[in-house]
């Protein structure tokens, strides 16, 4: 009935252990079934929680798990994960968790984008919604988006089902290194810790699927994700600025990192002890 519909999404929002249990038919393990509850680290909004200055972060990306576009009742969700790297640490720094359907998709890629502008590149996986996403934005937005902006994931590259890609993501968890938004920096924060818990025996995955496809993609390509910041980084420097040279010369790390890439008009060129 409408009652209960509404009733049941009420006990989604607010009571999502709850909701696992009586609505999906799903109760989660005292403690958790893979992941559990005293390894998860959370973020917050008070002084004594708050995560790291946007700025402190080595890399900043967008993971996201697309569904087909339907917004039936038994649809699947679309999850885009912003995610920081700073030393072994991963903080999901935003969550935008909604049933969409393709021109919105479009429109919670591009608003993350704009709140985030410090963004590195984007995870999408290579199926139908995820190619068509990166396939229209680089088409109908080239002034804005080019192919280094987009890493197309092909989940047969890592291996085994979705359960065991997921298991090979546990070491994170374990060793303290994954920090969550807690129920003040984020309103669903329950039911993203909640799917957490219960995997695989859960209705909806979308979180954990974008979580675990962002975790698989740092252990095997930290190297490609510093060469591929070092590039963007040398692409935006005006080589002219010679206090920019000085500085970078002296060895200055303030200057957007250890960048030893250089733009010059034949191409990329490498800072030693010789000069130029």
């Amino acid at each position: 009935t409408l009652l209960d519909r509404r009733y049941a999404d009420e006990m989604k929002e607010k009571k999502s252990f709850v909701w696992e249990s009586q609505f999906q038919q799903n109760p989660v393990p005292p403690g958790g079934r893979y992941v559990k509850d005293t390894t998860l680290r959370y973020w917050s909004i008070t002084s004594d929680k708050m995560r790291p200055p946007l700025d402190e972060f080595e890399y900043i990306f967008i993971s996201a798990d697309l569904s087909d576009g339907s917004l039936a009742e038994e649809a699947s969700y679309n999850c885009f994960l912003v995610c920081g790297v700073i030393g072994r640490k991963l903080y999901v720094l935003d969550v935008e968790y909604e049933k969409l359907t393709f021109p919105d998709q479009l429109r919670a890629i591009e608003k993350l984008h704009q709140r985030y502008p410090q963004w590195d590149f984007n995870l999408i996986e290579e199926h139908s919604s995820g190619r068509n996403l990166c396939d229209y934005l680089l088409r109908e937005k080239k002034d804005m988006y080019s192919d280094e902006d987009f890493v197309r994931i092909h989940v047969k590259d890592y291996g085994g089902d979705k359960l065991s890609r997921f298991m090979s993501t546990l070491p994170w968890f374990e060793k303290n290194y994954v920090y969550l938004p807690d129920k003040l920096a984020h309103s669903r924060s329950e039911i993203f810790v909640a799917q957490l818990l219960s995997f695989p025996n859960t209705m909806d995955k979308d979180f954990v699927d974008a979580l675990t496809q962002a975790l698989n993609y740092v252990d095997r390509h930290r190297e490609d994700m510093r060469s591929r910041k070092l590039q963007g980084a040398a692409k935006s420097i005006d080589y002219g600025d010679k206090e920019f040279v000085r500085m970078l010369a002296e060895g200055d790390n303030s200057v957007l990192g250890v960048v030893s890439l250089f733009n010059t008009q034949d191409g990329y060129g490498i800072y030693d002890n010789n000069g130029w």
